[in-house]
């Protein structure tokens, strides 16, 4: 099912591909390389987006009890190296239940009366790091309501892509990735040539046809039954 491709087996699969083998100083190493790792994390966000679930990473931890000063939600601080997040669980009473997302504007609708804590029902994320000068400062999460105890919570969350460097550094995906990562690099070795082949037009289509082919592959991986939906609206309360 998986498989994997070191740096510098995807950077001749580029060039042997659209014929730039000879083409260094148009071409060299460095640029190929960046584009390359550039790809990925777009392959990594795109599949992500598409509900595979391979690159997620999960990180737990207790939540902070009680309201954001001011304010009618808690908060949970996002993972430094976080791209995107996708999933928010709490273990409550033995149980673990999901957090939902929910929208900017409903950030205030979980409070009842004068009461704004509970169990967290949705969550948003609002600040993704703000510049301090030479650093960013931690981003954070609403929740909603805001915790009424120190629950224990697993955040899933894509990470930021590391890049490739060495030539032997590795690329891991489901057996057909690497096809959309070298289309999706000709898109932009096309762009910086006289495009007369129509290259661009090529690259842009065989990029699509290896997401469809790689998204049906991954389906057949995962042959799981419907996924049962629960009524969170009776949990507000808890």
């Amino acid at each position: 099912m998986a498989r994997s491709f070191e740096l510098q087996q995807l950077r001749a699969k580029v060039r042997k591909r659209f014929l730039i083998e000879a083409e260094l100083d148009l071409f060299p190493d460095s640029l190929l390389d960046e584009w390359i790792n550039e790809s990925i994390q777009d392959l990594r966000v795109e599949l992500s987006n598409n509900d595979v679930e391979f690159y997620m990473t999960p990180v737990s931890g207790t939540l902070t009890a009680g309201v954001v000063a001011g304010m009618a939600h808690g908060a949970l601080p996002l993972p430094d190296d976080a791209w995107a997040v996708y999933g928010l669980q709490l273990l409550v009473n033995g149980e673990i239940v999901n957090v939902l997302p929910i929208s900017f504007q409903e950030r205030n609708d979980y409070q009842s009366g004068t009461t704004k804590t509970g169990v967290p029902a949705g969550y948003h994320v609002t600040n993704i790091g703000t510049e301090n000068d030479d650093d960013v400062d931690d981003g954070s999460i609403i929740l909603s309501p805001a915790p009424d105890s120190a629950y224990a919570y697993t955040l899933w969350y894509l990470a930021s892509w590391q890049d490739l460097v060495e030539d032997d550094d590795v690329f891991n995906s489901i057996a057909g990735c690497e096809n959309w990562v070298v289309w999706d690099v000709g898109v932009k070795v096309a762009c910086r040539i006289d495009d007369s082949k129509n290259q661009e037009k090529t690259a842009l289509r065989e990029r699509e046809l290896a997401m469809k082919r790689t998204l049906k592959s991954i389906k057949r991986v995962n042959r799981g039954g419907p996924v049962r939906r629960r009524d969170t609206r009776a949990e507000r309360g808890r």
